[in-house]
């Protein structure tokens, strides 16, 4: 199966690891600004409804996709940049959805045989009930919050660094920094909590960064990325019905 293009500019060679690490950071600190000023007319409504609930996962994302937009066209590396093609293997793609689901049921599974609470903290403290928030997110996660996170971190931040890393390096920044930008969501939580959600999340991420370099394909990252969200709201959304 093909690995992502790494097609570098010609101004690649000459420039160094830290210069690419710092463009990495940079467009991920870029992301979070845009995602958060677009929300902002969510935020300003005030009331906590379904509807701003929406409107502000809907604009929040759109941030990212803004950003990722943003570092193609000032680069002048084109729509071209963006791996837009189908997957070799469809079945790789269901088995890293499946894989990474069952890793973090068994984590999520332990942790609460330990005694932590590795919910979500965004959605349960939400004043909206949960089932309409859980039910909300399935169609969410696979239409809006896999592409536009996946576009950002790994379309465009994986690929940057893959310019001037190996696959190893370039799969581990993205995945660090998309782990990062997950941390606000947790500051609410204990810190062994956070620390284990921390951590579940940046191994998913990576096994998204491993599908898009091992087919080429940022459709297989987004469409893993959304299977495994819509996976998790899922499943809760049945276990709160069953309890």
């Amino acid at each position: 199966m093909p690995a992502a293009s790494t097609t570098a500019p010609p101004a690649a060679g000459r420039r160094s690891g830290w210069w690419y690490v710092g463009g990495a950071v940079a467009l991920t600190v870029l992301g979070v600004v845009m995602s958060t000023l677009l929300a902002l007319p969510a935020v300003l409504l005030g009331a906590a409804t379904l509807e701003t609930f929406v409107l502000s996962v809907v604009l929040g994302e759109a941030g990212f996709v803004a950003a990722a937009a943003f570092f193609v066209l000032i680069t002048d590396r084109g729509l071209a940049y963006v791996d837009r093609g189908l997957p070799g293997s469809w079945g790789l793609v269901a088995a890293v959805i499946l894989g990474a689901f069952v890793f973090r049921t068994v984590v999520v599974a332990g942790a609460v045989a330990l005694g932590l609470d590795p919910s979500p903290p965004s959605l349960v403290d939400a004043p909206i009930p949960v089932e309409t928030l859980l039910a909300v997110m399935i169609p969410a996660s696979i239409l809006v919050v896999g592409p536009a996170e996946e576009l950002l971190f790994r379309g465009t931040i994986q690929k940057y660094l893959r310019e001037r890393f190996a696959a190893t390096g370039a799969i581990l920044g993205a995945g660090l920094l998309f782990a990062v930008v997950h941390v606000p969501t947790l500051v609410v939580t204990s810190g062994p909590s956070a620390a284990l959600s921390l951590g579940v999340i940046l191994l998913v991420g990576l096994s998204f960064g491993w599908l898009y370099e091992r087919t080429g394909s940022l459709v297989a990252a987004m469409v893993a990325h959304g299977g495994y969200n819509a996976l998790i709201f899922g499943s809760g959304l049945v276990l709160t019905r069953l309890v």
